[in-house]
């Protein structure tokens, strides 16, 4: 059983599989679900930490490709097609590098060609991080509120998601950006 996110299971057919973004709750693939349901077999991952889902005692980024691989395996799903948004996004091509006969297929929505793995941007994104653990909550959703609006195409959506985002663990949160800016393209420039 993961504990790094868990998962709604929703119609019938090819599998897919479908991961939020930094802090993002899976209600924010709502209108995705609504469309795939009538012929595919959605696994809606809610990640832990994130949208006030209880946070894991480990960083959760670096949890999930190893854990999505065992549910992939547990539950016998072939060739799921995985689609992620943002550091969803880099979760599903980690998934594909440590386990590629799994995947059908990644689909990534609105992750940035680069990183804070730059050696220019790492100072950035570690004193960033670091201002995610520390601010009060209050500083907190203002800053996921200033972030996160510009994001969105529609208005429908925009509170009760930014809202769902600000109930994120903070140091989870933190962790999470730090790892996703970093962890994948470092290992990838590694290698």
């Amino acid at each position: 059983m993961p504990t790094a996110f868990s998962v709604e299971v929703r119609g019938t057919g090819r599998p897919i599989i479908l991961i939020p973004g930094l802090g993002c709750p899976a209600a924010s693939w709502a209108g995705t679900v609504d469309h795939l349901v009538s012929h595919a077999q959605v696994h809606l991952l809610q990640v832990a930490g994130f949208s006030g889902a209880p946070p894991i005692d480990k960083p959760v980024v670096a949890a999930i490709p190893e854990q999505l691989a065992l549910y992939i395996r547990d539950r016998k799903l072939e060739q799921p097609i995985v689609v992620g948004h943002s550091m969803g996004g880099f979760e599903a091509i980690w998934l594909g590098e440590i386990a590629p006969e799994l995947v059908g297929g990644i689909v990534v929505v609105d992750a940035g060609a680069t990183s804070a793995a730059a050696t220019p941007h790492r100072p950035f994104a570690r004193k960033q991080r670091d201002r995610y653990r520390t601010m009060s909550g209050t500083d907190f959703a203002e800053t996921i509120r200033d972030r996160f609006s510009p994001m969105f195409k529609d208005p429908k959506q925009h509170d009760a998601i930014l809202t769902a985002v600000t109930r994120s663990d903070q140091v989870a949160f933190a962790q999470a950006y730090w790892t996703s800016t970093r962890s994948f393209y470092a290992r990838r420039c590694a290698s």
